[in-house]
């Protein structure tokens, strides 16, 4: 069970005023309990923790009502609505919105939204990897010199202010099928436990874009305090067959970024020029020298 200290490893301490972390076990009586001895160090430390617990011969629709009841009662106490869902739907009409003026003008890149993205001060490019960060503030004082710099800079003023409290890492593309796509899946991963884990100790989520479903976006866009880093490739793949040219991936991309900047939440854009190896060891040295950065 010595695997179990360095994930206590990534909270902060329970005399730390910044912990802000409570945690739920769930134990089926009469079974083994596979997180018993992380709940007991949990105890041990001092963390607060509540132990649910099931009679043995308990159905699976028990549990998953009682975790709905605890879902929705958190979401009532931060002032969400789950029976809507107006934000995934702004994301989509924004992307319709996008999509359509890529076809008047001949494809993604020629439309003003990808334009205003590429021509725009905010961004630092790395080789194969641009990093766009508008409207993020961070400390000037420091004068980051490339894109691993700045994000680590926007990362520690955003979590210094405490104005984020947890962080997404979304990849605009296929991390099931395409081997490109679960390597680009595997960095995020690394990235997620070096970079919000280790070093800010907080939670963090990988996921593919756009299929989050629609009360995620809804909780996302518009409450919590939420680091969020979109990621895509500016080549897509294109599957004549079936008349898709990847301008519509590009499109919820961009639909999204705006989406969730207009809602008020931090969210920075990382575009690759494909995911080739040299591209692929570039996004995972990047956020290599994010944690480095964080540490020092």
């Amino acid at each position: 069970m010595a695997c179990e200290k360095p994930k206590l490893a990534n909270y902060r301490s329970p005399k730390d005023p910044q912990q802000d972390r409570s945690f739920l076990a769930v134990q089926i009586k009469g079974t083994p309990g596979p997180d018993a001895h992380k709940v007991a160090l949990l105890r041990h430390a001092g963390y607060p923790v509540a132990v649910l617990g099931f009679p043995r011969a308990v159905v699976l629709s028990t549990y998953m009502q009682f975790m709905h009841y605890v879902v929705f009662g958190l979401a009532y106490f931060r002032g969400m609505n789950f029976a809507a869902a107006p934000a995934v739907e702004l994301s989509k009409d924004i992307a319709a919105r996008i999509h359509g003026d890529a076809q008047k003008a001949g494809g993604v890149r020629q439309t003003r939204a990808w334009k205003s993205m590429a021509a725009s001060p905010h961004q630092a490019r790395c080789g194969p990897l641009t990093l766009h960060h508008h409207g993020i503030p961070f400390d000037g004082g420091c004068q980051p010199a490339n894109a691993a710099e700045i994000y680590a800079a926007i990362l520690k003023h955003l979590a210094g202010q405490r104005r984020i409290e947890y962080a997404e890492l979304t990849f605009f593309g296929d991390t099931r099928y395409s081997p490109a796509g679960k390597a680009a899946r595997k960095i995020l991963e690394h990235a997620a436990e070096r970079v919000f884990g280790a070093r800010l100790k907080m939670p963090s989520d990988v996921y593919e874009g756009p299929a989050a479903n629609h009360c995620y976006s809804d909780t996302i866009t518009g409450n919590g305090r939420c680091f969020s880093t979109l990621l895509v490739s500016a080549r897509q793949e294109e599957f004549p067959a079936a008349r898709a040219t990847g301008d519509y991936h590009l499109a919820q991309y961009l639909g999204t970024i705006e989406a969730l900047a207009g809602r008020g939440r931090p969210v920075v854009a990382i575009v690759l020029e494909d995911l080739g190896p040299a591209s692929l060891r570039t996004l995972d040295e990047f956020f290599h020298r994010v944690a480095a950065f964080l540490r020092h």
